[in-house]
């Protein structure tokens, strides 16, 4: 049991908000000394993953390191896979009490969200690498036809002052009406029957490249929440429009709302389109950028998650992965991917997990030490003789059971640079 003191501590460390440390964010205090439980931000550069069943305060959790985070000024992404609107609303009371300025694209209410831009500041190629993303392909060749033809649609709007975005994209897929914005660039001089040619060099593989790549997109921009995609009647009509880049260069608070219970397919293909904007905007800049998945299964495409986690530290991802079981990393890819995971992420904070195959993995992860076990001679009548043996064995530093039994709110804490230093917290919720 805590102390007395230990719990006067708590107490006050809860009521009061917590005293801002350079360089750390507080997330709650330790239950049996009343500490404060810190986390650097050069740990959650090496991110975080935040594991626990559902209704034991994972949410609570990650709504506390993004208020900690704006606190120290860091720009903030979180994206919901349950379109929580308690979530959405705490983020825009973080925005506010922090001067901060606040996107919310929710696919819940599309009548309240500004618009969402992801080709903003992108390359052709980016652009068209972000198109191919939106479906799985079996046949490469498929997938090289439709790249093509993506990409020569990108270039054609943008030699004739087309900005682009998932609409306007959609009306241009056909050959004919590349050939139009190509006439309507033809000025520049020089340059007209170059493009001309490359337009008409699709003309053979058309119909193929459309049929693989119109009904991925009219999934988005046909969905109820398909004018959150419209760009050009965005600036018609005033709307607020969300540019990764421009929000992380604003220290903004970026909501992004997937319901993956409401719209399976559109979600899956909206997280696609969105983990590859951040991908590709992340070199724009070093600054330190929390990325926040709630409910990670929503997350599709193993591929471009990883490559956020192994190579966006470098350019400043603080990556934090909010999700019920192990098993979900293993349903959004492969065990390999969960290893991987796994293997990548620095700190943890987990939460109740009743599952016993997660409680004896997230063990493991929290390491062994040595112990010795002694066995006793039993002889007739299952009686002692009074000889016994012993020899050195390895147990688990956090019992799996504890895991299994966990208030609350409560956490165990691990960070793999200090894995003899395993901490038993209450979180302490943000003061929205």
């Amino acid at each position: 049991m805590p102390s007395p003191w230990a719990r006067i501590r708590s107490l006050i460390a809860r009521r009061c908000l917590a005293t801002i440390v350079a360089g750390t964010i507080t997330i709650g205090v330790e239950i049996t000394s009343g500490r404060r439980v810190r986390i650097s931000l050069d740990a959650l550069r090496r991110h975080l993953i935040v594991l626990g069943r559902s209704g034991r305060g994972k949410t609570i959790t990650i709504l506390r390191i993004a208020y900690e985070c704006a606190l120290q000024g860091l720009p903030v992404l979180f994206i919901d896979g349950k379109g929580d609107p308690d979530v959405r609303e705490g983020l825009r009371g973080i925005a506010q009490a922090n001067g901060r300025e606040f996107y919310c694209v929710d696919a819940m209410s599309p009548a309240e969200s500004c618009a969402y831009d992801p080709f903003a500041h992108k390359s052709i190629t980016s652009q068209k690498d972000m198109i191919v993303q939106l479906r799985d392909w079996s046949e490469p060749h498929y997938k090289g036809i439709a790249s093509a033809h993506a990409q020569a649609v990108f270039k054609s709007m943008a030699y004739g002052g087309v900005d682009a975005d998932l609409h306007s994209f959609s009306r241009h897929l056909s050959v004919n009406a590349m050939l139009g914005l190509a006439r309507r660039g033809a000025g520049k001089k020089g340059t007209y029957d170059t493009i001309k040619a490359e337009i008409l060099a699709r003309r053979a593989t058309e119909k193929i490249a459309i049929e693989s790549i119109d009904s991925e997109v009219a999934s988005l921009t046909q969905s109820s929440f398909g004018e959150l995609f419209d760009i050009h009647a965005a600036r018609r009509s005033g709307r607020k429009i969300l540019k990764l880049r421009d929000a992380r260069e604003q220290s903004a608070i970026v909501y992004c709302g997937l319901p993956a219970l409401t719209f399976p397919d559109a979600a899956s293909r909206f997280a696609s389109l969105l983990t590859g904007d951040l991908k590709a905007s992340l070199p724009a800049s070093r600054k330190q950028w929390l990325i926040l998945f709630d409910e990670f299964s929503v997350f599709a495409n193993p591929t471009t998650t990883l490559n956020l986690i192994n190579m966006g530290r470098s350019w400043g991802a603080s990556v934090c992965i909010s999700t019920q079981s192990c098993a979900d990393l293993i349903a959004t890819g492969s065990e390999a991917f969960l290893r991987q995971v796994i293997g990548s992420v620095n700190s943890y904070l987990v939460h109740e997990l009743t599952d016993p195959a997660d409680a004896e993995l997230i063990a493991g992860v929290f390491s062994t030490k040595a112990s010795v076990e002694y066995t006793a001679q039993i002889i007739n009548n299952n009686q002692r003789s009074g000889a016994a043996s012993s020899r050195a064995v390895r147990e688990y530093k956090i019992n799996p059971e504890y895991l299994k039994h966990l208030g609350l709110g409560e956490v165990y804490y691990l960070n793999k640079d200090q894995p003899d230093d395993i901490v038993h917290a209450k979180i302490l919720p943000a003061p929205l």
